[in-house]
C-alpha cells in the first residue's frame, strides 16, 4: 500500500475510511445541489453569467466544471 495509508488493516482504519467516504459523498452531494441551483438561476433569468461564474469561484467549485482550464483560471 502506498501514501500515509499503514499496509496493516485494522478496525479503526475501516472505520475511519467508512466516515470519510461517507463524507466524500456528502461533499460531492452538496456540490451537485450547487450546481443545479446556479443552473436554474441561470435557466430562469435570476442571476447574469456572470453572476454564476463569480459564484462557482466563491464556492470553489468551478474547476469541477471545467477541469481542463485548471482551478485559477478567472
Amino acid at each position: 500500500m502506498t501514501g500515509n495509508i499503514p499496509a496493516r488493516e485494522n478496525e479503526g482504519m475501516r472505520e475511519f475510511l467508512t466516515a470519510a467516504a461517507r463524507c466524500g459523498r456528502t461533499r460531492a452531494l452538496l456540490i451537485a445541489n450547487e450546481f443545479d441551483a446556479i443552473g436554474i438561476a441561470l435557466t430562469h433569468n435570476l442571476i447574469s453569467a456572470d453572476d454564476a461564474i463569480d459564484e462557482l469561484h466563491q464556492l470553489g467549485i468551478w474547476k469541477f466544471l471545467l477541469p481542463q482550464l485548471g482551478s485559477d483560471q478567472q
